[in-house]
């Protein structure tokens, strides 16, 4: 599905996109409110400066090379979601669910995590440069090989995480 026909079907009313083919739509710019996504393809998807929010479904999404760079997803449950290589730099994540979540190879260069649950996460090689992830839980995450120069991990509960 195109860019066109998403907006099209957008306006129209449709929420239910789940398991919808985007993978390489551009979507940015986007208030994606209310969107259910379950088991949608989203990889290599442009989500760039799009809104997601509470009631946005993104349970079982690829969006693995997706560009999510200055998306606002907080509150957003991101559980077991594949965010393997994708960009998401200067997003703002706060409060959300990234428990078991992939971001393997990720770029979250200057996102802001405070408060996210990414416990058991894996984010080896991931660019957490001038990330803030204060009062994070990070129990069980794999944060080896990760670059995070500057990255604020203030009152971050670090058990069990692997650097």
């Amino acid at each position: 599905m195109d860019r066109e026909e998403f907006i099209k079907r957008y306006a129209e009313g449709e929420r239910d996109f789940a398991t919808a083919d985007l993978g390489g739509t551009d979507l940015s710019n986007i208030d994606l409110n209310d969107v259910d996504f379950g088991g949608a393809d989203l990889s290599g998807a442009n989500l760039s400066n799009s809104i997601f929010g509470l009631t946005t479904n993104l349970s079982g999404v690829d969006l693995r090379y997706a560009n999510l760079s200055r998306a606002d997803m907080q509150d957003v449950n991101l559980d077991l979601v594949d965010l393997r290589k994708a960009n998401l730099t200067e997003a703002i994540l706060n409060r959300s669910q990234l428990n078991g979540a992939d971001l393997r190879g990720a770029v979250l260069t200057g996102a802001q995590l405070s408060e996210v649950d990414l416990v058991g996460a894996k984010l080896e090689g991931a660019d957490l440069s001038g990330a803030i992830l204060r009062g994070a839980d990070l129990s069980g995450a794999d944060f080896s090989q990760a670059i995070m120069i500057g990255t604020d991990l203030t009152e971050s509960d670090l058990t069990n995480t692997n650097f």
